[in-house]
Order: structure tokens, then C-alpha cells, then sequence
């Protein structure tokens, strides 16, 4: 928020309003409306607490199927999978976020094929007929 216009939904935002500098406002619909937030935002933010040192927020699939652009924090996992500031953008400090989040929201053109990118690979890569034959040939080949 020192930085630029930023919005950010919460289930608390009396209390967030206290001490955010953002745009608080309460939750939408995750079913219903959560995708046109995450479709029309610059950028999302993927901010993964200290104590999760691995893995990959359901969230960042969710903001990827709409083909909303997603800057993270750095988790090996997300390298493994995604093709860094190619499918996804990801920093390792808050002077590199700074920096990365000033470049993209002066570059639309890279941010948007950042975020069409991201959306080609979920949708080709991680949707439920892909996941359910990669789970029965793991099954078929351990029985």
C-alpha cells in the first residue's frame, strides 16, 4: 500500500483498517465473486506465513485459472512447477517484491502474458481429468 493502490478482503476489516494502509474490505464469495477479484487485479499476492515452508496454496491454481497474474514469495515447489516471471513472478525478499511489483505495473503487456501463461498451464497441466489419471497410474503402478 506505500507503494500503490492496493486492496486487501478480510474476514476482520475494522480491525485490518487500524493497521493497513490498503483498501480493506470484507470477503466475497470465493464460489461466486472471488475469481472477478483475482481476474481484474494487477497483481495478486501470494504471501505464504513463515511457518509454511513448502507446498503450494490451492489459492495460487484458483488466481491462475482465471488468468490472474500471481507474484509470490519464494517456495521450491512453485519453481518446480511454474516457469519463474514466465507462468509466475517470485521473490525471495521485500526489496526484490518492491522492486518486481514496481517493473510489472509499468509493464502491462509482460504482466498480461505473465498471467496468460500461468493460465495456459493450469489449464492444460492441472485440472481434474489430468489429475485423476496421474492418481490412477500412481495407484495401478503400486498395486
Amino acid at each position: 500500500a506505500k507503494y500503490c493502490n492496493t486492496a486487501l478482503y478480510t474476514k476482520q476489516p475494522e480491525i485490518a483498517k487500524q493497521t493497513i494502509r490498503a483498501n480493506v474490505f470484507p470477503p466475497v464469495s470465493y464460489e461466486s465473486e472471488m475469481y472477478k477479484v483475482f481476474f481484474s487485479s494487477k497483481i495478486n499476492l501470494n504471501i505464504s506465513l513463515r511457518s509454511i515452508e513448502t507446498g503450494i496454496p490451492q489459492r495460487v491454481f484458483d488466481i491462475m485459472s482465471v488468468g490472474g497474474f500471481v507474484m509470490s514469495n519464494y517456495q521450491e515447489e512453485m519453481e518446480e512447477l511454474f516457469l519463474p516471471d514466465k507462468e509466475i513472478v517470485l521473490f525471495q525478499s521485500e526489496e526484490e517484491f518492491v522492486e518486481k511489483m514496481k517493473f510489472y505495473l509499468q509493464h502491462d503487456d509482460t504482466r498480461v502474458r505473465i498471467g496468460i501463461n500461468g493460465y495456459q498451464k493450469v489449464k492444460a497441466q492441472y485440472n481434474y481429468p489430468v489429475a485423476l489419471a496421474n492418481m490412477l497410474t500412481v495407484v495401478l503402478e503400486n498395486m
